[in-house]
Parts: C-alpha cells; structure tokens; sequence
C-alpha cells in the first residue's frame, strides 16, 4: 500500500506502545503511521558507544497476568525480576526510599519532625470528601513535614507549577502505604523495614527491547489476534485529517482513506489536524498542558557509582534534576565494563546544555555520587521529549472529556497516555492496544467516555 490514493480498513495514528499494541490486536488490514523513523516512542532505548540508555526511567510492573506472559511468550523478550533499590538525596545523605520506611538513617532531630508529622496525619480522623488538590491530598497521606520536605520540592521541580495547581484525580487515597508500627520504629531510630515492591526489566537490551519485539513482530506481518497485517509508515507525519471524508493527509503529500481511526496522538496535536473542529473542542484541546522532559546521560569510566541503587530521587531545588537513574544497575551488560552509566531527568526545555551539564555534574558530587576528579573523564550525552508528562491540573478533566466526547462522536477512538491525556505506565499502554476492538466498537456506538 503506498501512493496517492491508498486506502486502509483501520488507520492507527503513532507508534509508540499503545499504537504498536494496537496494531498487533487488530483484526482487520491496517496502516500505522508514525512521524518518527523509530517505533516506541517514548519507550525506545538510544544505543551509544556500547551503551543502551533509556529515555528516563523506565521500568514493568504488572497488575493484570495477561502482560507479562504476553511480553515474555508472545513478543520473546526475557525478563528479570529485581526488588526495588532506590533513595532520595536528603540532608546531604542519600536515604533509601520511602522515607517514611527509613527515618531511623536521618538525624534524630528531623526523624522526630518527619515521623511525628507522619504519625498524626494517620491517626487523624478524616471526612469522606476528595481532596482538591495535590498537596492536600499529599498531607493527608504523608503529614505535613514530609510533604514539606520530599513530596513538594520533588513533584514541583517535575511538574513546573505549584501543587495547589495539579489535581489530586491520578493518585490513589488512603493512608501512606507503610505501617504506622514501621514509622514508629523509625522514630525510635530502630529499623523496622517493610518489603519494598519490585519491577521488571528486559533481561537483554533496554526498557525498548519491549517495543523492538512489538516493531519487529509487526514488521513480519505477524499479529497478535489471527494474522492480521498492518502496515507501517515510519517517518510520516500528519498534517491533515478529515473525519467526514475520513481522508488523511501527510507531510510528504500522500493520502490516505480509513474506515476506522485509532489515535495515540497527543490530543492537542490531533486536534490541531482536524479541518474544521467546534470552537468549544479546539479552546478545550489547547487549554491541556504537558511538561516537557529533558535527559542527561553521564558516562563515567569508572564502575559501581551509587552502589546497588536503581534510581535516586534530587527534590533540592538546588539540584537541576529531579531523579537520576543508574543504568548499570538496572541491567548487566548495559553499559561497558569498567563503566557507568546515569540517567538525569529535568523538568522542561534545557536551553543551555552546556551549562546545566556542568551544574548536573557539581550537583552529582555534592550527592556523593561523583568525585571532582571524575569530572573531566565524564561524557555528556542529551535527549528529551517536548510532550513528556500531560498535566493534572484543575482544569484537565473537564477539558479531555469535551475532546474525547467531540472525538467519539466523529468515530475516532483514543488510546494511551497521550491519547486519553492521563498519566499512566507502560502496562496501561499495552492493555488499551490489546482491547482495540473494543474500543472501536465502543467508539461506533458512541460508548466511549473518561
């Protein structure tokens, strides 16, 4: 299929993990097309020198059995199961995470604050009332102080805007997951852990050897729900969409005409596409906010930089980033030997690379991590997304289902993290592309809702 006048029975718009996902459970012909020249999207790993590095942290948990045996049987990508290590750069020490778990490793003085603010907000009686916002939600479950001192500065230097701003609509209720017999402990300065969760991590390769497999599985015109046969258009780009005609037009002047519409789009560059949207829709899809991300890969040839840990979280505003992520921990073999390998994440657009590579790196010896001699040996590798994560502000709710409503009603159905506007994991991804069908069936009759 090619050319001018090309038609399809279903077009998927994106090829990151919901839109490979999709494309694999259709049961029908189909076309994927994707304005990059990489599948995965935002879970595609860069290979570099030897390393394989990840766009940010990125790692598998799963709810439902169906994906992990899908991953491991159906795509042929091993996974390797490893108990969470991480921490947070507190007090000029890095003190394993949660906190609330872990307050016997801080000073007495600010283990009693924590602890004692902990303590009370789970004792305290609560009404049935949601919380309307993020940070009372966050002092609700955790107590004051420790909002005050992890939970703020770390989502704020995230999200780019105060707390009182983001809606509480995408984070679970209820007291803080640990007991209050463990805080207590803690208080006393006597240990008391709690298992931590784990995670799952491709054995070989990066977090994109899960969409490598998806790619090269579609590629072979092999799909996951009887045969079907999509095909993929990789560096496409839409700039045009008719959902009367239900005529699309790229950037390179091909066309093409669907009977189905599957988007993993963001809903604000989707909605820019369309010839003619409502008013009310086009205000609606341009009022949805994103915090771009920005990566910075350290390479240090030196091995075992923060000993076992798998991440760490920075919520000093002094420090750029906001977590950093140990590559080499997270797979053997990632990084060459003798090596290490860091990932930082910083909020927004980083302007002068140069210069905040260097803050990066001073703020990495200030943590322990680096020493002022490793400096000059270090590589400074960038990257970065524009749309990163879509914004739970007050606004976004209300915003989304006017969108979708219009998007549903022109038979268009609206799939994963970008495509639904949420903030959601990879398994989420993959489960909305395995129940494809029914979204489209739903999206026929009119079903489909936030």
């Amino acid at each position: 299929m090619g050319g001018g006048g090309a038609e399809t029975h279903t077009l998927i718009l994106g090829g990151g993990l919901a839109g490979l996902s999709a494309a694999l459970h259709l049961e029908k012909p189909g076309v994927l097309v994707e304005a990059s020249n990489i599948l995965g999207g935002g879970a595609a790993s860069l290979e570099h020198r030897g390393f394989v590095l990840d766009p940010g942290l990125h790692v598998l948990h799963f709810r439902d059995p169906w994906t992990q045996s899908w991953i491991t049987q159906c795509l042929g990508v091993p996974l390797l199961f490893q108990q969470r290590r991480c921490a947070v750069a507190l007090e000029g020490r890095l003190v394993p995470y949660p906190l609330q778990s872990h307050l016997d490793a801080l000073p007495a003085r600010l283990r009693l604050r924590l602890g004692g603010s902990a303590l009370r907000a789970r004792w305290r009686r609560h009404g049935g009332n949601a919380d309307p916002d993020l940070a009372s939600w966050s002092s609700r479950r955790f107590g004051h102080a420790l909002t005050d001192a992890f939970f703020r500065p770390y989502n704020e230097k995230l999200w780019g805007i105060p707390l009182e701003e983001l809606s509480a609509d995408w984070v679970g209720g209820g007291p803080g997951g640990v007991s209050a017999r463990v805080v207590l402990r803690g208080v006393l300065g006597r240990g008391a852990r709690e298992p931590g969760p784990g995670f799952w991590y491709p054995r070989d390769g990066g977090i994109g050897e899960v969409a490598r497999a998806m790619a090269c599985r579609l590629q072979s015109g092999s799909g996951a729900a009887g045969g079907s046969c999509v095909e993929v258009w990789p560096s496409t780009r839409l700039v045009g969409l008719d959902l009367s005609e239900r005529l699309a037009t790229f950037q390179d002047g091909r066309t093409l005409r669907f009977r189905r519409l599957v988007s993993t789009l963001p809903l604000p560059d989707l909605v820019s596409t369309l010839e003619a949207p409502p008013l009310e829709v086009r205000k609606a899809a341009e009022s949805l906010r994103c915090r771009a991300t920005s990566f910075l890969h350290v390479l240090c040839p030196k091995p075992e930089i923060g000993g076992d840990l798998h991440w760490a979280y920075a919520p000093s505003p002094e420090v750029p980033f906001y977590r950093v992520s140990f590559t080499h921990n997270l797979r053997l073999g990632s990084v060459p030997a003798g090596w290490s390998a860091l990932t930082l994440e910083l909020g927004g657009v980083v302007e002068s690379q140069g210069v905040v590579a260097n803050q990066c790196l001073l703020a990495l010896v200030s943590m322990g991590l680096l020493e002022e001699g490793d400096l000059g040996t270090c590589e400074a590798v960038w990257g970065g997304t524009q749309t990163g994560y879509p914004v739970h502000d007050h606004a976004r709710q209300a915003a989304v289902a006017e969108v979708i409503a219009y998007l549903v009603s022109r038979r268009v159905a609206c799939l994963g993290r970008y495509g639904r506007w949420q903030y959601s994991n990879m398994e989420s991804a993959l489960l909305q592309g395995r129940r494809v069908e029914d979204s489209l069936e739903r999206v026929e009759t009119g079903l489909d809702a936030i």
